[in-house]
């Protein structure tokens, strides 16, 4: 059964900045990055972005360096 996912600009930016917090077993960009790879690798995973998303991005990551 294929599941479509929308996926809101804080999981991205916990993604690309690596962001986490130090009580916590697993960082939050660890569970991000788990996720795409598991999207990548199956058809049964569909993620959206909406152009707000992008945009809110590329505002937040302007001169953020990965």
């Amino acid at each position: 059964m294929r599941k479509y996912m929308y996926v809101d600009t804080c999981i991205w930016l916990n993604l690309f900045k690596k962001e986490g917090d130090a009580t916590k077993e697993i960082p939050y960009w660890k569970i991000a990055e788990e996720f795409f790879a598991q999207a990548r690798r199956t058809q049964e995973i569909k993620v959206f972005v909406s152009t707000i998303v992008f945009r809110e991005l590329s505002y937040k990551l302007l001169n953020f360096k990965l």
